[in-house]
């Protein structure tokens, strides 16, 4: 089971929350018995990423030895 303030990465494309496989999160709370867990993403740019509620197929501990990647997915203007 991942806890909370451990660093995941998503580990598939999910198009709905606006995140791509390989973004690297941190998980803000576990539900009870790991149904869901919900991760904040920051992106570089300093735009805010809304929390995204997560379930345990859609994200993996992250390595030490992975990078983030600048997220280049054209993102509606505000």
């Amino acid at each position: 089971m991942l806890e909370e303030h451990a660093m995941v990465a998503v580990t598939r494309d999910l198009p709905a929350q606006q995140l791509r496989r390989g973004a690297i999160g941190t998980i803000v709370h576990v539900y009870p018995g790991a149904a869901a867990y919900e991760v904040e993403f920051d992106r570089i740019d300093g735009q805010d990423v809304p929390l995204a509620t997560l379930g345990s197929a859609d994200i993996r501990l992250a390595t030490e030895n992975e990078i983030a990647q600048l997220d280049q997915t054209p993102h509606a203007a505000k």
